[in-house]
């Protein structure tokens, strides 16, 4: 028997930092249990220095660098996601823009979103960054923010190391618990 793949992916949103890649792992293996497909997005502004008097160069800076650097840590996402996920089905792009923008337009075809935590240790990495506090208000879907491991200090690492779960509406809540729960 084949296996049945939905046409609506899990989404996930890197920008090369140890929590997007926590992030990357997480969603490859929920796509995989899913048996659906892997969409990472890498969203970027060009620096302040490409805008001129009528905004940002259509073209951006005239160094590619920046471009460069944007793909290098798409490709080391999409590449991790492939070897973590063997057979799991998984594309990749880069997109111009602020992240919370790019990542709400991608969830509208998304099944699930993914994105890490900011990671930043201590008290404030209790704290939820920007983009995962936008998409979890906003997002057409459900969004999973995840944490690496090494932030989990004294819990067990693994696929069950605990969700928190978030209802406004007690008329969605059998659903989004059902959804946490599985």
């Amino acid at each position: 028997m084949e296996p049945v793949h939905r046409s609506r992916p899990v989404l996930v949103g890197v920008d090369g930092s140890g929590a997007s890649l926590a992030a990357v792992d997480w969603a490859a293996a929920e796509a995989a249990s899913r048996r659906t497909s892997l969409r990472v997005i890498h969203a970027f502004n060009w620096p302040r220095y490409s805008f001129g008097p009528a905004g940002p160069s259509a073209y951006g800076p005239p160094d590619a660098d920046v471009r460069a650097a944007a793909g290098r840590i798409l490709d080391e996402a999409v590449r991790r996601a492939a070897l973590g996920s063997p057979g799991l089905s998984v594309d990749g792009t880069v997109r111009i823009g602020r992240p919370s923008p790019v990542m709400l337009d991608e969830a509208r075809t998304a099944e699930l979103v993914v994105v890490g935590s900011r990671g930043l240790g201590g008290f404030t990495g209790l704290l939820v960054g920007s983009v995962s506090s936008r998409l979890a208000a906003h997002a057409p879907c459900p969004v999973v923010v995840t944490r690496p491991a090494h932030a989990l200090r004294g819990a067990s690492v693994g696929p069950a190391t605990g969700c928190v779960v978030g209802v406004d509406d007690p008329s969605t809540a059998e659903d989004i618990v059902g959804f946490a729960f599985a």
